[in-house]
């Protein structure tokens, strides 16, 4: 990690904290040797002194208090940056989160659909399958019927059938084609891709009516 180097105004305060101090010492030094003596008495000797070190210290002083306060005001400053910054990346990370989820969500929807879709397709191909099974039953019993009775009139050539085995031939045909049509809606639903069970029962009304 990259360290940073102190900022200027850190610098300043560090170094007149240092002249600060050097400068107290010189002073007391330089008044001493100057006005040489005891501790006095008078009243005037210690409103001097006091004079003389604020006039010395009190700028001195006033400027390091300054200093302080910027340095303050810019550490402020930076520790609001950075709380800008960790709530853009939390944002950011929140809104990252939530579009996941959303992915997830419409990803279980989409499942949940694709399964219902496919359940209700299986409902119609069943009951189409058991349509295709009444059909053959009645295209077998006109199998049956229409063999017997050209068994019977090749038995007893002279009997009179009427119109009986062209009408369970007509049936046959009739159903044979209705089977065939159950046979491709049943394939066509089947491969079929449908967005809603919606679509599912429309192709199936529409595809049974045809059989009508």
């Amino acid at each position: 990690m990259k360290h940073k180097g102190r900022e200027p105004f850190e610098l300043v305060l560090y170094i007149s904290i240092i002249l600060l101090m050097l400068g107290l010492s010189v002073s007391v030094f330089f008044y001493i040797n100057t006005f040489s003596g005891g501790i006095s008495n008078s009243s005037a000797d210690w409103s001097a002194l006091g004079s003389f070190f604020g006039g010395v210290f009190a700028p001195a002083v006033s400027f390091v208090t300054l200093v302080a306060i910027i340095i303050t005001i810019r550490l402020q400053k930076r520790l609001l940056e950075t709380q800008v910054s960790e709530f853009s990346k939390l944002h950011a990370l929140q809104v990252k989160t939530l579009d996941v989820q959303q992915e997830q969500l419409d990803s279980v929807k989409s499942s949940y659909e694709y399964e219902k879709i496919t359940s209700y397709k299986q409902t119609i191909l069943s009951v189409i399958s058991q349509q295709i099974d009444l059909y053959q039953k009645i295209i077998d019993r006109c199998t049956h019927s229409s063999e017997f009775m050209l068994e019977k009139k090749m038995a007893q050539p002279g009997i009179d059938l009427g119109s009986k085995l062209d009408e369970v031939l007509d049936q046959k045909e009739e159903y044979e084609k209705k089977l065939n049509e159950l046979v491709k809606l049943s394939i066509l639903i089947a491969v079929s891709k449908y967005q809603s069970t919606q679509e599912v029962d429309k192709e199936f009304i529409e595809g049974y009516a045809n059989l009508q």
